[in-house]
């Protein structure tokens, strides 16, 4: 007598299931695609990083260079105004010996 509802109600359930399973895979499939588009987002940027990280070593390892050579030549600096220093005092040395001698010599 009631075997319609019997059947409305599994049809009704096949549907529903159907319904559910369809969107259960629409939500996978997005998920998956999410999970690619987001991995390879990661791996591009992960390579930026990379060759930003490479070019900081690069620009490190020139700037010790040029700290090498710095330290060099602030050596050989250090060195000529010592000399400087040493030639400085005796040209006072020589000037104050040419006063005195010029004081003793008559004017022309």
């Amino acid at each position: 007598m009631y075997d319609w509802a019997i059947w409305a109600a599994l049809i009704a359930g096949a549907v529903a299931l159907g319904i559910g399973i369809a969107r259960l895979v629409t939500q996978i499939a997005g998920t998956w695609r999410q999970f690619k588009r987001t991995r390879r987002h990661l791996v591009k940027e992960l390579d930026r990083v990379t060759a930003g990280a490479e070019a900081m070593a690069a620009k490190l390892a020139a700037t010790e260079d040029v700290t090498g050579r710095l330290e060099v030549s602030l050596e050989r600096l250090q060195v000529s105004l010592t000399r400087l220093r040493v030639l400085t005092d005796a040209l006072d040395e020589v000037d104050a010996m040419v006063r005195r001698v010029g004081w003793l010599t008559p004017y022309r």
